[in-house]
């Protein structure tokens, strides 16, 4: 039996977004016998793709009329229902004076469906930072790391098209002043917005379950586990990546997209108000660091079997069979090249925070002896211990400079 063409506008049908999935109705037990001759229908549903569901061009297409980038809805009633959507109701507490008792009202979360709606119908009259960011946030809560994704390229859009115009507009009384502007911006580094990337989802699948960036900053032991809750051990923290990279082989080049376009527009603003005035992304660029490099691992292993470890053994000589290398742990050091490496970065990270710390000298004297043999080390921290060291093992070094 041919499906039936699926009609929207009819208040339950509104709930299904055709961009998400494709709908059809069948009928089913026909009853001819009734007069209405009425059938009753099911629906089934394909979803075609877990990710986001949006138009990003659209909300990057300038309003309609003069200026290009529409008014400022600052005041507007969408505007501040919005406002107080994304804010949610904080749990309130009322006692008596004479203490006898409390009582005490539930909190209410944002309404992030509500926030979403809002948003992209204040995108289409206006061009401003602030929605895109509350945007972004609802984006991130239910779609995950994709939300983010789609929400950086969407404030991304609108910085490198509508600088002159976009909202919050430039102070023109104060010499450009971009303040407003850098403020509207900030949200994304925000407490809130960053617990809320540390809930998103990386990999949700109804076949192998869901993996947040919580779990793989736990697994890495950045962070500590909920109250109650049971962290994911590492191999099932590896597994879900790496089952996630299998269903979605765009997965890995989302997640290292996101670097790129915090990069991206931390460049734009550094040109346009200086290095000075824009916005320190590391509260955001810390939190996904570990999901990165762990995505980027599992897709290096995706394309086969784990790498084998040879045996030393002569060449033809039969010897045990080889050992499947573990999985690696998210920041974790397998070798000299690691630790040389992360000596580098913790020394450029001190010398862009801590210009006068002394402690990047004694890491690059580490760095030094790693190459060093035992007596370049005596000859290096203490000069004078080689003869004692001659002493102890009854015989005479050549020194090493000599």
């Amino acid at each position: 039996m041919n499906p039936l063409p699926l009609e929207r506008g009819s208040g339950w049908l509104d709930k299904f977004n055709p961009r998400i999935c494709r709908c059809w109705l069948f009928p089913f037990n026909w009853r001819p016998r009734e007069r209405s001759g009425r059938c009753r229908f099911r629906v089934s549903c394909e979803w075609v793709h877990w990710g986001v569901s949006v138009n990003l061009d659209a909300w990057l297409e300038p309003t309609l009329g003069d200026p290009p980038c529409g008014p400022n809805l600052e005041y507007d009633d969408d505007f501040r229902e919005l406002e107080k959507a994304a804010s949610g109701t904080p749990e309130l507490e009322f006692g008596t004076d004479n203490g006898e008792g409390v009582t005490r009202i539930e909190g209410v979360g944002p309404d992030w469906v509500k926030v979403r709606k809002l948003s992209e119908a204040l995108l289409t009259r206006s061009k401003d930072l602030r929605v895109a960011v509350f945007l972004t946030r609802a984006l991130v809560h239910s779609d995950g790391l994709a939300g983010l994704e789609t929400g950086l390229q969407l404030l991304s859009g609108l910085l490198e098209r509508f600088w002159d115009d976009v909202h919050p507009m430039l102070d023109r009384d104060d010499n450009d002043d971009p303040t407003e502007r850098i403020n509207a911006l900030a949200g994304l580094v925000a407490e809130s917005m960053v617990g809320t990337v540390r809930d998103a989802w990386i990999v949700r699948s109804r076949q192998i379950g869901t993996l947040a960036v919580r779990d793989v900053e736990v697994a890495a032991g950045r962070l500590q586990p909920r109250s109650g809750a049971e962290p994911m051990s590492e191999s099932q923290v590896v597994g879900l990546i790496t089952a996630g990279i299998g269903e979605d082989a765009g997965l890995a080049v989302r997640v290292r997209n996101l670097e790129s376009l915090l990069k991206g527009i931390d460049k734009l603003l550094s040109e346009r108000v200086g290095s000075s005035q824009g916005i320190d992304f590391k509260p955001l660029q810390t939190v996904l660091y570990p999901v990165r490099q762990l995505v980027e691992r599992c897709a290096g292993d995706a394309g086969g079997a784990p790498e084998p470890v040879a045996d030393d053994g002569a060449a033809g000589e039969a010897g045990p069979a080889p050992v499947a290398r573990a999985a690696a742990r998210p920041g974790e050091i397998n070798s000299r090249a690691d630790v040389l490496q992360t000596l580098d970065r913790l020394c450029d990270f001190l010398a862009r925070t801590e210009p006068g710390s002394p402690v990047p000298m004694v890491l690059r004297r580490a760095q030094k002896m790693m190459n060093m043999n035992f007596l370049e080390l005596m000859n290096d921290l203490a000069p004078d211990g080689l003869n004692q060291a001659e002493k102890v093992v009854g015989a005479r070094f050549e020194n090493p400079e000599s």
